[in-house]
């Protein structure tokens, strides 16, 4: 298969996966449902046990980097649901077609209906635990400005960027499962090397590049800064737009030329 005709086939793919919103609508709610079944409290302990995280952490970190809680806590709380949504998404593309097998078996339906269900389940997860971030900003008194309004274009990037990379992702998972474990080793590597429990002006001068260039910092920045008013740089900006548009030129061809195999492999 040609590039053309696999650039083509991949749009084709994802095309076909985004017209169905219906379903991977119904699929994702569904999940959550069936996820938190015969619980009275049901998505309510993810949010209470990432609470509870975020104030043990938030308490710790002030008193060994005596840092005020007022500043530190808020920081957290926006940084941690944030990074919850990403390493979500990841994790859970690298079994999307293993545990939704049956769908694809049964009858004809777009790959890309399982991806585009974990994401918005993600989204969804994520909003239940913006009660906390709600309630930080309350207790705090911290409250974003106008910059707030660059979420919506944060979050459309950050969506653009992570929908190709977990069907890339999955694709890969789906052929050889040794990326399962590998993935959240990644992911678990991330966590400490990006600016979730700490601030990126803790890094020395010289190596605040490595921000810069770390996927996981960018679109991090791109969601937590306009929540706790910061100003992100327009370098942070342009490596995103840079991610996704590099995400997307590699992701479509390669969907393009192994989405149809993915069946014999599950």
């Amino acid at each position: 298969m040609s590039v053309i005709s696999s650039f083509t086939a991949g749009v084709n793919e994802l095309s076909a996966g985004l017209s169905t919103w219906r379903v991977w609508h119904l699929l994702g709610t569904a999940d959550l449902r069936r996820r938190h079944s015969r619980s009275k409290f049901g998505q309510l302990w993810i949010t209470l046990s990432t609470g509870v995280t975020i104030l043990s952490l938030g308490l710790v970190w002030s008193l060994l980097w005596r840092a005020p809680v007022d500043g530190i806590i808020p920081y957290m709380a926006v940084a941690m649901v944030v990074w919850g949504f990403f390493t979500a998404v990841l994790n859970e593309s690298t079994t999307a077609f293993v545990t939704s097998g049956n769908l694809f078996l049964n009858q004809k339906t777009s790959l890309a209906v399982a991806i585009f269900t974990l994401v918005y389940r993600g989204l969804i997860t994520t909003a239940y635990n913006m009660v906390i971030v709600l309630i930080v900003f309350a207790w705090f008194w911290h409250w974003p400005d106008w910059r707030v309004i660059l979420i919506v274009p944060g979050l459309a990037l950050t969506m653009c960027f992570f929908v190709p990379i977990c069907y890339v992702l999955a694709i890969i998972a789906t052929r050889f499962r040794d990326a399962v474990p590998l993935t959240q080793s990644i992911t678990q590597i991330g966590y400490f090397i990006t600016p979730v429990l700490w601030r990126p002006e803790f890094i020395p001068e010289p190596y605040r590049w490595i921000n810069s260039v770390n996927p996981f910092s960018v679109y991090l920045s791109l969601l937590r800064d306009p929540l706790l008013a910061m100003e992100t740089s327009p370098m942070t900006w342009l490596v995103a737009i840079g991610y996704v548009v590099g995400a997307w030129l590699f992701a479509i061809p390669f969907i393009g030329a192994y989405h149809k195999r993915v069946i014999y492999w599950i």
